[in-house]
């Protein structure tokens, strides 16, 4: 035990010394935590790209434009493409002798 004593830092005698280097390493606990918490806030907090007010008609050109056109556009203009057929699986195997899940050797 008394080698941990031996490698602490000495500590002056004087009182007013003493509440100063508690007041300094306060100010540094503080300094340390706000650091924590800009962090923390940076890392796990609301993102900083909101969109303002000025920049929620950004990409309804698009809209516009693709509106004006449908406008324009004849009803008789529509292409039908027809249906995809699926193809059923292959069962083979199943009824070259698969019983209760296993196959056959």
């Amino acid at each position: 035990m008394s080698d941990a004593a031996d490698t602490s830092p000495k500590l002056p005698d004087d009182i007013g010394t003493l509440k100063a280097i508690i007041g300094l390493q306060n100010l540094e606990i503080e300094r340390l935590k706000e650091q924590l918490r800009l962090a923390a806030h940076k890392r796990f907090g609301t993102s900083s790209e909101k969109a303002g007010p000025d920049q929620l008609g950004l990409f309804n050109e698009a809209e516009t434009l693709v509106g004006a056109s449908d406008a324009e556009a004849a009803p008789d203009d529509t292409i039908t493409i027809p249906e995809h057929k699926r193809v059923p699986r292959r069962t083979e195997w199943v009824s070259s002798g698969v019983q209760s899940g296993r196959r056959a050797a």
